[in-house]
């Protein structure tokens, strides 16, 4: 068995220099921000604000859904603008329109406002998250982008750890308006910092992609291949390949398996007799055994590749799903369950960009990335949807984690049998094309 290069998995002088471990930390910043102004909102943030206003809890979190499917038709706008103006300046404005819409977010005391920003934080969310950092990492670490994907998206988690349970002592001390004025200015902070030391490629800070000369010996050819390269992938070849679909469906569904499995940890545990404490518990131990996930799910990707790391997610999954069925039994079933689910759902936030650039590289990433990253979000959003429907219907949890276990298996089986060639150009191809310019 061939051993694991420990300067795959953690950060080495081989690939991350000072440039390399701020962007890391950068696009670290951006998720944790996209996440706790959307998600990251609906255990603490919505509840105290509904409470204080006399609002209703359902119709915020039902905002909190439309705003899902909301962010994935401009996904595709921001995306455009990526190849058109680059990740770092949809960055920017997704920075300064963040600042303006959490900020109204706090201070507002209009219900219909109030929804607007519900949407527009999401909204935001897509340009500054989504849209602008998915590109740039994949674009500075295209070889390695398996295991920093697994980085950078740590702070998903993380979120669910450092700010659900703390955001709500500044809220009661000085108030919502107060509290989310003040994130506002550190968005503002972050615009600052993106506009002055974010870059779009390693090539103009003087770097490689992943410090490696491998096929981009020549630096000025590279950033005037940088400028000039023009990616066939059209909207209409892109949304006509029948790989778009494949990917945007299977890899959609397996990220909403997750968030069905995840956002009801706590209800799915009450349900069966047991306390919220023990809810909490399962959820907080859950939330930091998921973090574990996304480097043991980066550590797969990056050395068996996307496809076979994504083969083990659909079946760990299928499988915990079935013993979740039997978690009445013992709490011991609860507990392996949960964590097993919850292992497997820390690596699909790496795994789904990180498939896009296996499948498009390095110069053709943003171009697909603006049509699948909307599809695989709105495919993502509706798991809201699909467990409201087991549970109003009175199905019920055992019911829908049935489901879930057919539906990851239906998927085991798609990623299966999904190619996982490059279609999109190489590095050898583009250099070719735009010196002949």
């Amino acid at each position: 068995m061939s051993k694991i290069d420990p300067a795959i998995i953690i950060p080495s002088k081989s690939w991350a220099g000072p440039k390399q471990i701020w962007i890391v930390f950068f696009a670290f910043v951006m998720n944790f921000m996209g996440t706790i102004v959307s998600a990251g909102s609906t255990n603490t943030i919505l509840p105290i604000i509904s409470q204080q206003h006399g609002w209703n809890i359902s119709l915020l979190l039902l905002f909190i859904t439309l705003a899902g499917y909301c962010g994935s038709i401009t996904s595709v706008i921001f995306g455009q603008a990526v190849l058109k103006k680059g990740a770092k300046y949809v960055n920017i404005i997704g920075l300064i329109l963040g600042a303006i819409t959490i900020s109204v977010y706090g201070y507002t005391n209009l219900l219909p406002v109030f929804l607007v920003m519900i949407l527009m934080n999401r909204v935001a969310a897509t340009a500054y998250q989504n849209q602008s950092m998915l590109p740039l990492i994949n674009t500075w670490f295209p070889r390695k982008k398996g295991i920093v994907f697994s980085w950078v998206t740590m702070s998903i988690i993380l979120s669910n750890v450092v700010w659900a349970p703390y955001i709500i002592i500044p809220m009661k001390q000085y108030g919502s308006e107060i509290t989310f004025i003040c994130v506002g200015g550190f968005f503002l902070v972050l615009a600052v910092l993106s506009a002055l030391f974010i870059k779009n490629s390693p090539e103009e800070m003087g770097e490689y992609p992943d410090r490696d000369t491998s096929g981009i010996e020549d630096m000025k050819a590279s950033i005037k291949a940088m400028k000039e390269y023009k990616s066939p992938w059209t909207f209409k070849k892109l949304l006509t390949t029948g790989l778009t679909w494949h990917v945007s469906i299977t890899w959609g569904i397996l990220w909403m398996l997750s968030v069905v499995f995840s956002s009801q940890v706590v209800p799915r545990i009450m349900s069966i007799g047991y306390d919220m404490k023990f809810g909490i518990l399962v959820m907080q131990v859950s939330s930091i055994v998921a973090m574990f996930g996304k480097w043991v799910f980066g550590m797969i990707d990056q050395k068996f590749g996307t496809r076979k790391a994504t083969l083990l997610y659909s079946a760990g999954m299928c499988i915990m799903f079935v013993v979740a069925l039997f978690q009445r039994v013992s709490p011991a079933l609860v507990w392996v369950s949960s964590l097993g689910i919850m292992l497997c759902v820390g690596g699909i936030t790496n795994l789904v960009p990180s498939m896009v650039g296996t499948l498009f590289g390095r110069w053709d990433f943003a171009a697909a990335n603006r049509v699948i990253q909307p599809i695989i979000m709105f495919v993502m959003t509706s798991a809201y949807a699909y467990a409201a429907f087991f549970i109003g219907t009175g199905l019920g949890f055992d019911a829908m984690y049935a489901s879930c276990a057919v539906i990851a298996f239906i998927c085991l089986i798609s990623v299966f049998v999904i190619k996982d060639k490059l279609v999109g150009a190489t590095n050898e191809e583009v250099m070719q094309k735009t010196s002949t310019n």
